[in-house]
């Protein structure tokens, strides 16, 4: 049996729509098992200091709230945490997302730098 079936078990048991079921519709474009261990690798990048811009960092943010629409969120619980610690301005939206208490989207990394804070101050997003 596959990761992602295992995943898709979960997340019908935690109440997802099916209308989420196996991939997501175009934008990320990978079953929900490679979502969750997508966001665990970007959490760890961030930490150590992400270097891609604004549109990869979005796109990743992207991946999580397709995770909570999903009802994967408990999957990531231990990196959530992390991700919020690194998080500063958290008043700010850089980003949207249909996902109930989407925190991710608000704040940017208290490390940022490169790519991802030359954008982020181009779009007067930093604090």
């Amino acid at each position: 049996m596959s990761t992602g079936n295992a995943v898709a078990r979960k997340r019908r048991a935690r109440g997802a729509g099916e209308q989420f079921s196996g991939e997501s519709a175009g934008v990320i474009g990978e079953p929900e098992g490679g979502q969750v261990a997508r966001w665990q690798s970007f959490v760890a990048q961030v930490e150590a200091g992400y270097l891609l811009g604004l549109t990869d960092y979005r796109n990743e943010l992207d991946g999580r709230s397709f995770i909570a629409l999903n009802a994967l969120g408990p999957e990531v619980t231990a990196e959530d945490e992390r991700f919020r610690k690194l998080l500063i301005h958290t008043r700010q939206a850089v980003w949207e997302s249909n996902a109930p208490h989407a925190f991710w989207v608000c704040g940017y990394p208290k490390n940022a730098s490169g790519a991802l804070l030359s954008d982020l101050r181009h779009e007067g997003l930093t604090g």
